[in-house]
């Protein structure tokens, strides 16, 4: 019998962005469940290879000395042949960085030391071997499809523990406010995480805000949740009705 999970943010991929996403929200403290079709990280990757960019992230995590005790070989220059001449194609060793060097080392062992970390917080799930079904989204009439690592549907600022998802978002102006964040690489992730709690990251060019009346959300068999209350299977249909509720101050 299928197994129902409730969660704050669903991530679709354990890959370098999607596991530091789901490490960063746990800490944080949300809920978070990362979704890896595979049933191991062992297997060919594009690129073995973190640079100090990513390297600089670590340190700022508290994390680079544990990470570096990982096997690993490290590479302060790049250097090839043009003829008979040699030529140094990059040196790491004038960086303003505290690792001057890219390490070579198995992706799969990085995604093992991300998942690990994230174990370590209660509100981080990695489920192997789980692979999402197609999202279809409408909004005000409008078809939306594609890889979304953020969709938040509200019509408020904040979610979860102050994020600030939407900064310019106006209760009573009659519209939903739906929040996309597309694919970004993990360094470019984890430097723009923090912005997420001020709310200086609308300038993203993978950001997108849209203020709709409608909005209509489908995949098979997926159940709907509210604010961690059961809500209905999907499709689902989410309306804003300016004035439906009256206050008494």
């Amino acid at each position: 019998m299928p197994e129902t999970i409730t969660t704050r943010c669903c991530i679709a991929g354990g890959g370098p962005a999607g596991m530091m996403l789901g490490f960063l929200l746990a800490r944080a403290g949300l809920d978070v469940i990362v979704l890896e079709k595979h049933k191991d990280f062992l297997r060919d990757f594009r690129g073995d290879t973190i640079h100090p960019s990513t390297l600089e992230i670590m340190h700022e995590l508290g994390l680079l000395s544990e990470f570096l005790k990982l096997p690993h070989e490290r590479a302060e220059a790049l250097a090839g042949r043009y003829g008979s001449f040699p030529v140094t194609i990059a040196d790491f060793r004038h960086l303003p960085t505290h690792c001057q060097f890219i390490a070579l080392m198995p992706q799969w062992d990085f995604l093992n030391f991300l998942a690990g970390h994230g174990r370590r917080h209660p509100g981080f799930r990695l489920l192997m071997e789980a692979e999402p079904e197609c999202l279809e989204m409408t909004l005000d009439g409008k078809e939306f499809s594609g890889d979304f690592l953020v969709l938040e549907i509200m019509n408020i600022s904040h979610v979860g523990p102050g994020l600030n998802l939407a900064p310019n978002a106006d209760p009573s102006d009659g519209l939903l406010d739906v929040v996309i964040i597309k694919p970004i690489s993990k360094p470019d992730l984890v430097r723009t995480y923090p912005k997420l709690f001020k709310g200086t990251h609308v300038t993203h060019p993978q950001y997108e805000h849209h203020l709709v009346k409608t909005v209509t959300v489908a995949a098979p068999g997926i159940v709907s949740y509210a604010d961690g209350e059961r809500f209905g299977a999907l499709p689902l249909t989410i309306e804003a009705a300016p004035g439906a509720l009256s206050v008494l101050a």
